[in-house]
């Protein structure tokens, strides 16, 4: 004789999802499985998520339970029923949110109570917003570490403005070059310092000016090649050597700066 055996479904109720007194719960909380009850029918059965299922089960929801075996219910899935507005999922310190106006991934702590219709406080740690106006915004309570392969390549496209608050520290390892296709302006509020431990270049294609109340020069030895012409004006001697001794007026090399 063969029996039939449809898996009938229920209204159940989550009553455990960790440290249940029958010790049905073996797993850690990850994996989403509860212990539920279904009045009148069975109390306390280990029960599985849906494959959808991926908001993290509450003690009190109400879930529909499939008992695959109904003789025994010795295997059971369930599935959570929305009972709020809260669109997307919880799982062990994770959030996705999405609503009318941005959609939220985050993280918060792990140890925080809250009810079915409650959303996490992500804002303490790390997450992710994009609004339906095109922002993206990314906190991070520590730190953001871009990894990229060898040859990884960062493109930011459109006419963008790049603003870092607060006071920071640029630090790159390795040899680095910066490139600009068209014009580059620099402007400091405060006072600026170049510094280089070994040797500086600076090359212009076309005139070269420094507008300063005061130019100091100092390190030691200025050289400076070429010759000067008599204007009648500026700072240059335009006399190689002395008229009436011969001795020279001029030389490539100041000492002492």
């Amino acid at each position: 004789m063969i029996v039939e055996n449809k898996p009938n479904y229920y209204i159940g109720t989550i009553t455990y999802v960790e440290s249940d007194p029958l010790g049905l719960l073996t797993k850690d909380r990850l994996y989403h499985e509860a212990v539920v009850s279904v009045p009148g029918v069975f109390e306390n059965v280990l029960a599985f998520p849906a494959r959808t299922n991926l908001d993290e089960p509450k003690v009190g929801d109400l879930v529909v339970v499939c008992s695959w075996d109904p003789l025994y219910n010795s295997y059971c899935t369930y599935e959570k029923l929305k009972e709020n507005d809260f669109v997307g999922f919880r799982s062990n310190g994770k959030m996705v949110q999405i609503n009318h106006e941005k959609i939220v991934v985050g993280v918060f702590d792990e140890s925080t109570e809250y009810k079915d219709d409650d959303v996490p406080d992500v804002s303490k740690l790390a997450h992710l917003e994009m609004d339906k106006e095109g922002n993206i915004t990314v906190h991070a309570a520590k730190d953001i570490t871009v990894n990229g392969d060898a040859n990884c390549t960062i493109t930011i496209k459109g006419n963008n403005t790049v603003t870092i608050n607060g006071n920071n520290s640029v630090k790159i390892d390795g040899n680095s070059e910066l490139e600009v296709g068209g014009n580059l302006n620099a402007k400091v509020s405060g006072n600026m310092d170049v510094e280089a431990s070994g040797s500086a270049n600076i090359k212009a294609g076309g005139s070269a000016k420094i507008d300063s109340p005061s130019v100091t020069i100092t390190g030691g030895q200025l050289t400076v090649e070429g010759s000067c012409s008599p204007t009648g004006s500026g700072g240059f001697c335009g006399i190689p050597v002395c008229p009436l001794t011969g001795a020279p007026h001029i030389g490539t090399i100041i000492s002492g700066t």
